[in-house]
């Protein structure tokens, strides 16, 4: 009889697990999300020498990234390698780790600049939000859509869902009513989508800061050292500095 009873129970618990992954009536406040970023790089050759060579080479370079979470930590970092690299376009980013303390609205961001390795600390970015009506479903949750802006010029798009009731999402952005499941930098083309939810916590990594032996430094202090590295590196240059700042 016990070991009906344990049964019948792991049967529910499995239900309920599975429930939480596909956005259905339990509400989500930890776990995991695999996303897939999608990056256009045949149109950053537009007008440049390589354009010549864009039938030859795919069209989009993919990668996968992971964003752990709890009710009021986010902790974003490289996923899955892909099944096949890019020929061109495959730079190594494997020692970016992304924390975002949503409570205390802080980040802090170990990421490779050129061939240096940094400390990023300071405020999260701020984003001019504007929720729209408009919705989508990514993997089984209702998201909205909200569109912002940063850094004056920059605009993103971005898809929700309150059944993740975390204010996070991939890379820095934040402080939307839910998760962030879908993101677009349409000026880059760029997107970034959910995948594939869990709703459990590995062990590691934990949802903790990156440390670094080097000072830290905010975003003031990085936007002044990519432009004075890429000043003269044109709107390649530019792209280069606005997706350091992310």
């Amino acid at each position: 009889m016990n070991n009906k009873i344990y049964l019948i129970i792991c049967i529910v618990c499995s239900i309920a697990s599975h429930a939480h992954v596909h956005g259905q009536d339990i509400f989500l406040k930890k776990g995991w999300i695999e996303f897939e970023r999608q990056e256009n790089v045949v149109k950053d050759m537009e007008g440049m020498w390589a354009e010549n060579f864009k039938d030859k080479i795919p069209k989009f370079k993919i990668t996968y990234h992971n964003l752990y979470f709890d009710e009021s930590k986010t902790l974003f970092i490289n996923g899955k390698e892909p099944k096949e690299k890019h020929p061109w376009f495959n730079e190594d980013a494997s020692d970016d780790i992304i924390f975002s303390d949503l409570n205390a609205k802080q980040i802090t961001k170990k990421q490779q600049v050129f061939e240096r390795t940094i400390l990023l600390q300071d405020s999260l970015r701020n984003v001019e939000w504007r929720i729209t009506d408009e919705t989508r479903d990514i993997i089984g949750f209702e998201c909205r859509k909200a569109v912002g802006k940063l850094l004056d010029s920059i605009y993103v798009v971005a898809f929700f869902t309150d059944q993740i009731p975390v204010n996070g999402g991939p890379l820095s952005f934040s402080q939307l009513p839910g998760m962030i499941l879908g993101l677009a930098i349409p000026r880059y083309s760029i997107t970034y989508f959910a995948t594939k939810i869990e709703a459990t916590l590995p062990t590691k990594p934990q949802i903790v800061a990156p440390s670094h032996k080097s000072k830290p430094m905010g975003y003031s202090d990085l936007f002044q050292m990519t432009e004075k590295a890429m000043k003269d590196w044109g709107k390649w240059g530019k792209k280069y500095q606005i997706l350091f700042m992310l």
